[in-house]
């Protein structure tokens, strides 16, 4: 049982687990120890289309659909705005998707409106699969209390007080990373083109050395991220070390999509 709220993780023997029967159950599949759910998407046109997720606890996004089922239902074509943006590095590079808002998202008896999706374009790994149609993540399952009753073959979701917070992206069009193994600046890896951060003048490659007068040691990495997701119209002011330079720029947050 996870409470994000609360940030607790109960290990409960099977046979001492009672249901109070406050939340809704819905029916899991196992395949290769994945979690497997059934959901479906209603998209900006009206039409509905379901398909089998995958959950995992460990996916910082909130809704991320593999290259396939995106394709063949044609979902980039049913969306208000998209925008090309980078969602994650790894060993192999960078991973560029397309991401904009899904009009809704059913799973069990809970409607949520305007989630952001992410929308891959992957040619080859997980994501280019067409066994499954994408991943349900943490943006989505932080707002419940979440079991996974594994005997009984069943997930129990309980909203929680987070359940109606509205779902963001970035708001800096800024994709940020960790700049050296002693983390004392974040480094620009992307600038989404028209984005506030691209308007401000900000560059790829360029390090952010403090936010708002707080030195960027003083930040996770996580922290800066999050600062950047919430407040639309809200301004930073970055400290920023481009080669020999150093540049005062501030950042007025915008919702891109």
């Amino acid at each position: 049982m996870i409470d994000y709220i609360n940030r607790r993780l109960d290990i409960i023997e099977p046979a001492s687990f009672h249901d109070a029967g406050s939340g809704d159950t819905i029916p899991i599949k196992m395949i290769r120890g994945n979690i497997f759910v059934s959901s479906s998407l209603t998209m900006a046109d009206g039409k509905t289309v379901a398909g089998s997720f995958l959950v995992d606890t460990a996916w910082r996004s909130a809704l991320s659909l593999t290259s396939p089922f995106a394709a063949n239902h044609s979902l980039l074509a049913k969306v208000s705005k998209s925008v090309d943006a980078i969602t994650g590095i790894g060993i192999g590079g960078s991973t560029v998707d397309s991401v904009a808002r899904i009009t809704g998202l059913k799973l069990g008896r809970f409607a949520m409106e305007n989630v952001v999706g992410e929308f891959s374009h992957a040619k080859a790994g997980v994501m280019s699969q067409d066994d499954f149609a994408g991943i349900i993540g943490t943006e989505i399952l932080r707002r419940f209390r979440v079991i996974f009753d594994y005997p009984e073959h069943r997930m129990i979701l309980e909203p929680n007080t987070g359940f109606s917070n509205p779902y963001e992206f970035d708001m800096s069009g800024l994709f940020i990373t960790y700049e050296g193994a002693a983390a004392k600046a974040f480094k620009i890896s992307d600038v989404i083109k028209d984005s506030p951060g691209a308007n401000s003048g900000l560059q790829v490659g360029d390090l952010i050395e403090a936010v708002d007068q707080h030195p960027a040691p003083n930040f996770t990495l996580r922290q800066v991220r999050e600062m950047f997701k919430e407040g639309e119209g809200k301004e930073h002011r970055l400290s920023i070390r481009r080669g020999s330079k150093f540049l005062t720029v501030q950042l007025r947050l915008r919702r891109i999509i």
